[in-house]
């Protein structure tokens, strides 16, 4: 129980009625409030999971575009290895102009196709990122409304008041 004494400009005292007490929550309010602070530390808890999940998968997009990449460059190396072996059965110069030109547009081709699959990773991975630090200020933001509001409950109760 809180008592505030004042004086007024007459010389007498007052005393406020304020019964403002942790006695006035009664057990269903106490309850009710408990299981709103574990609300509010389970959905914290989750949200932190699920951004440390998003930055997981955002790390393995990036790391399966390059592997990718790699096995893409690798299957030009073969074809053009099986491109150079038809020219040579066929007769034309391996290293003249025309073999020549025939390897260089196809390990082009590779390199195009590797580069569009480490881009194309790295997009999926920042859209990920995004979500995260989306998903942090959401949670941020609901975790400082649900302890102001859970706050506002526990003083309305001490007051005496309906939540």
């Amino acid at each position: 129980m809180i008592n505030l004494n004042t004086t007024n400009t007459g010389g007498q005292t007052t005393t406020a009625n304020n019964t403002s007490s942790l006695a006035n929550i009664s057990k269903e309010e106490g309850f009710g409030m408990l299981g709103k602070g574990i609300s509010l530390i389970s959905n914290y808890q989750q949200a932190k999971s699920n951004i440390r999940q998003l930055k997981a998968d955002a790390a393995a997009r990036i790391g399966f575009g390059k592997l990718e990449a790699e096995r893409i460059r690798r299957d030009g190396e073969r074809v053009k290895s099986q491109a150079q072996s038809e020219l040579a059965a066929s007769g034309l110069e391996v290293s003249g102009l025309q073999g020549q030109a025939i390897q260089d547009t196809i390990k082009f081709n590779s390199e195009l196709n590797a580069y569009e699959k480490i881009f194309t990773a790295q997009n999926e991975a920042n859209a990920l990122l995004k979500q995260a630090e989306i998903l942090k200020k959401q949670q941020k933001g609901g975790l400082v409304k649900g302890v102001l509001s859970l706050g506002s409950d526990i003083a309305k109760a001490m007051a005496g008041m309906p939540a």
